[in-house]
This record gives structure tokens, C-alpha cells and sequence, in this order.
């Protein structure tokens, strides 16, 4: 074996280095939240209906390759992404499983998605025609039907045209699922919405039985339409924010949160790298947008909105300090915001956690979105 070179030896140092590093924000995930949530749904579903776990978006903030490695073991039946680029990296990692994009695949990148058996989803006649007129291996894929979201998808009156093409060009084979999604499956009591497109999607499916198709893989239900009716789960479900320790709605967690105890595996951690002494009156951060109201101790957090810390949580948002809530003073910054330690047992170097769940309601946005921006780039670390 030959030796290492120089260069080599530097770079393997400040690899570790950097894996030794001290951290000043990091993301800390608990395997076993994520495990008892799979457990919940698992529970909730039959045996017989394929459990996909959606882990696009960087598994919602929690880590793409680790998140999926861990559902992977646990026993989920397939894996749900948005582009080829995260299939390919699980593939690139090892994993087996199934993997279904659920976003558009460019036709110049399908040779690449039969390449790494990634299956792609096909929503309208121009993907469809580039599927079709390739030459030698195409990817597996699966029809999405527009039943009333008008985002992607066929229309019921396009899908006879479908199969004729599919069947013209004889990909029968490789067509392995057809599915929708719902507007609006958030309330067990008023499910007009959910019920009116699945409807419309059993009318999809039937089309396609009449047509000869008798072992396609029917999907309907994310997390929402798995809470709200079993009828839903039809051949698959496909769990995404639930998996991650949060109902779709607010509805939903109402009605439900005695009976199905959801744990969320994410906590945003930092720690203070200042702390001062400032005096009534005086302006904090930017533009002074907000002036003390008494003399005060505050602290100074190494995050911001690049690290994916909502701005709109300026002068309104909380961290905790030893449990303890600790008041967001002024504007988020880039990289760095301020808090009111006054009264708290504080010093340089103590941990600060953002209060996610004050965090997503003072934002004025949704669990999705928080969880989703919070930057790929900061450390995950699994416990």
C-alpha cells in the first residue's frame, strides 16, 4: 500500500479537525422520536399498506441521509424525496429501498434516475412524451392525478390518453403506481374537501383497472388523509410531517393529540458568546427597534436567519435558558441574535434552545416551513 502523501495527511487532519470542532449552533435529533412516531403510524395503518416515508426537504430539517438510514432499519417500505439529487445521494449512500421522486425529473436526467432505479413521478403530457420516446432502459414511474389541488397532475379526462401512449409505446412495466394528494385533509369532523378529490381519484383508478392495469400501487394519503379516514390508505401512505413529531393542522392536533402522542426528534440549540449589562432606554440590534424598558442583562446567540432562525420572531420570539424563557430582544439578525437573560443564572458558553413550538406560532408560519429552512449546512448530531 503506498504511503500517504503530504497533502492527503493535511486533509484528513482538518477533517477531523472539523468533526472536533466546538459548535456554536447545532441541531440535535433524538433517533428514538423519530422511531416512536414511525411506531405510531406503522400502528395506525394495516399491515398489508406500504408505509413511504417522505424525507424530501432534507427530511424536513432533521438530515436527509441519516434520517433515511434510520427508517431504513426500522422497516419503512420506501422512501419519498423531491428530486433526483436527494435520490441520488441516498443511492450513493447505500440505501435500497425504494424511492420515489415525487417532483418533476428534468427529461434530460431520466437516463440517470434508470441509472439509479429512482422512481419518477410523470404529471403531464411533456414528461410523459420524453419518458416514452427513450430508447433502451427508462425509470420505473408512477401517474399523479390532478383531483383538485391544480398543482401538479393529469386531469380524469386526460388519463384514457395516458394509457393509450403508455401502452403504444409498451411501458406497461414500467408504470408501477399512480397517486394524488389533498388540498386539505386537516379536520376529522368536515372532510368534504379530502372526500370530493378522493372521489375523483377512485374514478382515476378505475379507468386504469378497466384498462387492464391490476397491480399499480395506489397512494391518496400523506400524514393528513392517514389521520382522517383508514378508506385513505388504499395501497400506500406516504407519512411526512407526522414522522417528524407534528399534526398537519391545527384541527387535527386538537382532536387528536389525547389519543396519538407525536414526539418531535428536532431541538435548535446554540450558545450565548456575550453577555452585558445595558441600561434603560438604551436601542438593541439593528435600526434599535426596540428600546429597553429597564436596566437589563442581555446575551448575545451566535444564529440568525441564515441558520434559518425566522426574522419575523424579532422582539417576539424565545429562547430557553436553563428551561427558562428568555425574550428575543430587537431584530434577528444574519448571525446573530440578542435575548433578556435579566434575572437568569447565566454565563458565556451555556446552551440557549430555541422554543420551537413558541417559535412556529409567533412566527406566523407552519411547522413546515420552520423545520424545512433551518440550514443543511448546520451539524446534526443523533442521540
Amino acid at each position: 500500500m503506498l504511503a500517504k502523501n503530504s497533502l492527503e495527511i493535511i486533509k484528513d487532519k482538518k477533517e477531523k479537525d472539523l468533526e472536533n470542532l466546538a459548535l456554536r449552533v447545532f441541531i440535535e435529533i433524538d433517533k428514538k422520536a423519530i422511531l416512536h412516531n414511525f411506531s405510531i403510524f406503522r400502528k395506525i395503518i394495516s399491515p398489508s399498506v406500504k408505509f413511504f416515508a417522505v424525507v424530501k426537504s432534507n427530511a424536513y430539517g432533521h438530515g436527509l441521509v441519516n434520517t433515511s438510514l434510520i427508517l431504513e432499519k426500522a422497516g419503512v417500505d420506501g422512501l419519498c424525496v423531491d428530486s433526483l439529487i436527494e435520490g441520488i445521494k441516498l443511492r450513493e449512500t447505500g440505501i435500497k429501498k425504494p424511492i420515489i421522486a415525487l417532483g418533476a425529473t428534468l427529461p434530460e436526467n431520466l437516463f440517470l434516475a434508470a441509472t439509479y432505479g429512482i422512481t419518477v413521478t410523470i404529471s403531464n403530457f411533456f414528461f410523459l412524451k420524453s419518458l416514452l420516446l427513450i430508447k433502451g432502459n427508462i425509470p420505473d414511474f408512477h401517474i399523479k392525478i390532478d383531483t383538485g389541488m391544480r398543482r401538479q397532475g393529469f386531469f380524469l379526462n386526460d388519463i384514457k390518453k395516458v394509457i393509450s401512449e403508455i401502452k403504444k409505446h409498451r411501458r406497461e412495466n414500467n408504470l408501477k403506481g399512480v397517486y394524488t394528494h389533498f388540498a386539505s385533509a386537516k379536520d376529522l369532523y368536515y372532510p368534504t374537501l379530502a372526500e370530493k378529490q378522493f372521489n375523483e381519484f377512485k374514478k382515476a383508478l378505475e379507468i386504469f383497472r378497466q384498462a387492464g392495469f391490476k397491480n399499480l400501487i395506489c397512494h391518496s394519503a400523506a400524514t393528513g388523509g392517514t389521520l382522517l379516514n383508514k378508506k385513505y390508505h388504499l395501497d400506500a401512505v406516504r407519512i411526512g410531517i407526522g414522522l417528524y413529531g407534528f399534526f398537519p393542522s391545527e384541527e387535527l392536533k386538537t382532536e387528536l393529540q389525547n389519543k396519538i402522542l407525536l414526539k418531535p426528534p428536532l431541538s435548535f440549540k446554540t450558545v450565548i458568546t456575550e453577555i452585558k449589562k445595558v441600561k434603560k432606554g438604551d436601542g438593541v440590534g439593528y435600526d434599535f427597534s426596540e428600546k429597553l424598558s429597564r436596566d437589563s442583562k442581555i446575551a448575545v446567540l451566535p444564529v440568525g436567519y441564515w441558520h434559518g432562525l425566522p426574522r419575523s420572531l424579532s422582539s417576539i420570539g424565545y429562547f430557553l435558558v436553563s428551561n427558562k424563557q428568555a425574550k428575543i430582544i430587537g431584530k434577528v439578525s444574519m448571525d446573530m441574535t440578542t435575548i433578556d437573560i435579566s434575572g437568569l443564572k447565566a454565563k458565556e458558553g451555556d446552551l440557549a434552545v430555541l422554543d420551537l413550538k413558541n417559535a412556529i406560532e409567533k412566527s406566523g408560519s407552519i411547522s413546515y416551513e420552520v423545520l424545512t429552512r433551518i440550514n443543511p449546512l448546520i451539524k446534526r448530531i443523533y442521540i
